[in-house]
Parts: C-alpha cells; structure tokens; sequence
C-alpha cells in the first residue's frame, strides 16, 4: 500500500529519470496524481494504491498542465491547462472518463492568431539551451524584429506556456516573446537545476546571453530591438546583464529584484536562500556572488540599456532596498544617456498587487516603457 501522505515514496515511484520534475503530488480517492514534466512536455501520471499501476493523462493539443487539486474523499483531480496561444482551461481527469474539461473554453491550435516554437541555442560551454518563442502567424522575423526576452531560471522553477493578456498590444505591433530556459530552472530536470545554482550561478547569465546572440545570428532582432524582462530571483540575471552585456539590449525591465546579492542572507528570512545561491561565509560562494551583485558590479559605461525597477513597498522576500540601491546607484555612476527609473507600488508586496487593475497598470506601465525605449510604434 502506497503512503499518499509520503512525498518522499511519491516522488521516488514517479521520478522517470534525472531530466524529469514532480510539478506537484496530489492524493485523491482512487490514487495518487501528479503533474511530471519531462523534456518540456507535461503529463499526469495516477498511481493506483492496490496495484502499483501509473496510468499517464496527456494534455490536450498545445497545453500543459500547470496545477492540480484533489481531495482525499473524492475520484479523480480537477487540473488546469495553460497554452501561450489560449486562456487556461480546468478539467476533470478520472479514469473512466480521462480529461474532461469543465471550464473555459477549448481553442484549436488553428484558430488562434498566434504561434510558438522550441529553438535551441549553444551556451558558453557547448550545452544546448531550450527557447520558447511566440509571435503573430504570419509574422516575419527580421532584424527589426522587437524581442522581449525573458529569463528565471532559479529554484529549479519551470517556466510554465500560459496565455498572457497584457502582450496583445505588443504582439500586434510586431513584437514577439521568447522564454529563455536557462540553466537554474527545473525545465530539464534536477541536474539542469543543480547546474545553475550556487557556484554554477553565472551559467544561467550566460545561457541568457546566448539566447540573445542566437537570435542576432538567426537575423532576428538587434541590441536597439531587443529588451529583457525578470523578476525577483530573475534579478540576479537581469542586473548582470546590466552590467556584464550592456551592449546587448535597449532596455532591461526588473520586478522585485534580487538586485543586492551579498546582502541577501543578512536580512530577515534571507538565510533561508542560502542553498539556492550560496553562503557568504564561505570563500568559494562569497566570491560568485560577488561577482553577480548587482549593487556592487556597476561600473559607468557610455553603452547602457534603460533600466525599469518596479518593486512593492510592503514586499518581505526581496526588500525594496535592493531596487532602490541599484536605481540610485546606476543614476549616479552608471554613465549612458538612457532613462533609469524607478515604480513603487505602496501597497504591493512581491509581486502581489491588491487588485486586477493595479497588475494592468503595471504591465501598461512597462510594455509603455518598453515601447518608448525600442520605438516599437
């Protein structure tokens, strides 16, 4: 009998191999549910109690499935299914019935006005690095091409396809959106984690940049076209980048950034990060860290992106300080003749605003600036 409560027995029966990741177990009536995502594909595998059996459920036609909910005193679970092209969708998975869906509507690959692709691009050290793509069927890629390149790639995440309302004005004006997957994040398993984590911090940098410079050899965008966007443990990338490859992009949005990293561990609850990106009371991490502060690392350079901070006063897992200090600190040393700015929503935390209207605002506030500094018209 399989202990539905034992995590640690779940994820021993379900881990397929080192390139896959539990997303998330839940117990239910008739089994044990959990999404696995495995080289960019998603399923929910049910074990049965009694026999063993792992029954798989694949998603439908271009979504994944992004969460799950179940109940011990109920068959089956209820999952939510995410798509760059559509709105999420939820569905009853059971084993007589399969995948039903309950809510929202299902959209056909064809019917929708927009696209996506994998591309591969090779890192510093000759790893192959995964890239969502997404623009506008039809769309043609040139060296004009807007680009909002986006970058995590921390705590073994995995960057979920989900449908995004608030890049419609940039996509219809002939932008387009790239994910890159980059070392640090879950999307390849535990070891494409391990090998962004802590001492191996700067590969995610670096995957990123070698995403950017695919795409200019591709003849896809420009540094005057090409913008990058993360947030919090994002930060740590996105303020290298600043730094490190100035040359690279116009503009360089950042959203309750990790932008402070040696100071990280001192303040409350910051002790608790020390396993993702390293202790500064030893010689070896202290000095990788150092070397991606981004407080720390700024240096004037004629060649500089705009830089857009937005952070929320009230945010306890990465202190507004840290965005304040690195605003201050770029206005006053950073050289370049780009804006760089600083939002502070009062009443935010991290990454959580008190309304739907605030986090439009937000995304009209840097798709607006974003557009201002690429002359996306």
């Amino acid at each position: 009998m399989i202990d539905l409560t034992d995590n640690k027995i779940a994820r021993t029966t379900l881990w397929a191999s080192d390139d896959s990741k539990v997303i998330k177990i839940e117990a239910a009536a008739d089994g044990l549910y959990a999404i696995v995502n495995r080289n960019l594909d998603t399923k929910v595998l049910r074990i049965d109690p009694k026999t063993k059996k792992v029954v798989e459920f694949t998603p439908e036609g271009g979504t994944s499935f992004t969460d799950i909910v179940g109940a011990a005193g109920r068959e089956g679970v209820v999952v939510e299914l995410s798509s760059f092209l559509s709105p999420v969708l939820y569905a009853d998975v059971k084993p007589k019935i399969g995948l039903k869906v309950i809510e929202g509507v299902s959209v056909r690959v064809e019917d929708t006005p927009l696209e996506w692709m994998v591309d591969y691009a090779k890192s510093h050290d000759g790893v192959m690095i995964p890239m969502y793509i997404i623009k506008q069927k039809g769309r043609q890629l040139g060296p004009d091409t807007p680009v909002l390149m986006r970058s995590y790639a921390a705590y073994g995440m995995v960057t979920k396809p989900s449908f995004d309302r608030t890049s419609n004005e940039w996509m219809e004006r002939g932008g387009i959106r790239v994910f890159c997957l980059a070392r640090g994040g879950g999307e390849l398993g535990a070891e494409w984690h391990k090998a962004g984590q802590r001492r191996n911090k700067l590969n995610s940098v670096l995957d990123t940049v070698a995403c950017t410079e695919h795409l200019f050899k591709k003849g896809i965008s420009n540094p005057r076209k090409m913008a990058f966007f993360s947030g919090s443990a994002g930060g740590i990338i996105a303020g290298a980048l600043v730094n490190q490859r100035p040359d690279l992009y116009a503009a360089v949005v950042v959203d309750v950034g990790m932008l402070n990293l040696t100071r990280n561990q001192f303040r409350p609850g910051g002790a608790s990060n020390i396993s993702e990106y390293g202790d500064m009371s030893n010689a070896g991490d202290a000095a990788v860290m150092r070397s991606l502060d981004a407080v720390e690392n700024i240096k004037s350079s004629p060649v500089r992106p705009a830089v857009l901070c937005t952070h929320g006063y009230n945010d306890s897992r990465v202190p507004i300080w840290m965005s304040a200090k690195f605003v201050a600190r770029l206005q006053a040393e950073g050289g370049g003749k780009r804006p760089v700015l600083m939002r502070t929503n009062f009443e935010a935390g991290h990454g959580f605003v008190s309304t739907r209207k605030d986090r439009t605002y937000l995304w009209a506030d840097i798709y607006t600036f974003l557009m201002w500094q690429l002359d996306v018209t």
